[in-house]
């Protein structure tokens, strides 16, 4: 914390009975505030905190949400190995932000987010112009009704979807859970993921087209 210190020097004296004085003010110790850490990477770990934390590399936030609220479009968010639940971890709104979210080791089998039951992340734009949207890479989702939900806009409210919202997954694992993947007006980019297990459909498209590559979707209600 800055410190403000005044030093006084008062001189008083009289002349015919009025009192006359001068004051002397000598400012101390006062500079500019620490930096506060704005990004454009933020940590986030199950030891962080919520509270008190920055988000920084050593003062990580507690939950995925939390540090989404704080990024700026173009940030990443890198979140630390170990399983991510409950609130703040489930149901992750990103809003129109075109982020990067990853894992830090690039493990996708030891950072997991466990939506238990609910979606785990949704992206929604109202933009039919925005073509840059979120990618996403190297972790597990699971637990969940729709791992992955990715929004663009049509152009007139109809089928025409004007310009093709691109995301992005790499190295994402999906599985035990409803749907895996559902895309609209959207050009997906699928690669080094392995989508299995998804009871309902693996991969669901509406007006979207998707971009497959070394990819193993398997032992799943649907494909696609």
């Amino acid at each position: 914390n800055d410190t403000l210190t005044l030093y006084v020097d008062v001189e008083m004296s009289t002349s015919g009975g009025a009192i006359i004085g001068s004051a002397e003010f000598v400012c101390v110790g006062f500079g500019p505030a620490e930096p506060v850490y704005s990004g454009p990477i933020w940590y986030v770990a199950t030891s962080g905190n919520n509270t008190g934390g920055t988000g920084s590399l050593s003062d990580p936030f507690l939950t995925i949400q939390y540090a989404v609220d704080f990024a700026a479009p173009g940030d990443t968010i890198t979140i630390f190995d170990g399983t991510y639940s409950g609130q703040g971890n489930t149901a992750i709104n990103i809003g129109d932000k075109p982020l990067t979210i990853q894992s830090q080791s690039g493990n996708r089998n030891t950072c997991i987010i466990d939506a238990g039951g609910s979606n785990g992340f949704n992206f929604d734009t109202a933009n039919y112009l925005q073509t840059e949207g979120p990618v996403f890479k190297n972790f597990t989702t699971t637990n969940a009704d729709t791992a992955f939900v990715i929004k663009g806009e049509s152009h007139n409210g109809g089928m025409d979807p004007g310009n093709y919202l691109i995301s992005q997954f790499n190295n994402i694992q999906i599985y035990n859970s409803q749907t895996g993947l559902h895309a609209k007006f959207s050009d997906v980019q699928l690669t080094n993921s392995y989508l299995h297990s998804i009871t309902g459909t693996a991969v669901a498209s509406l007006y979207s087209v998707f971009s497959i590559s070394d990819c193993r979707i398997s032992e799943n209600g649907l494909g696609f």
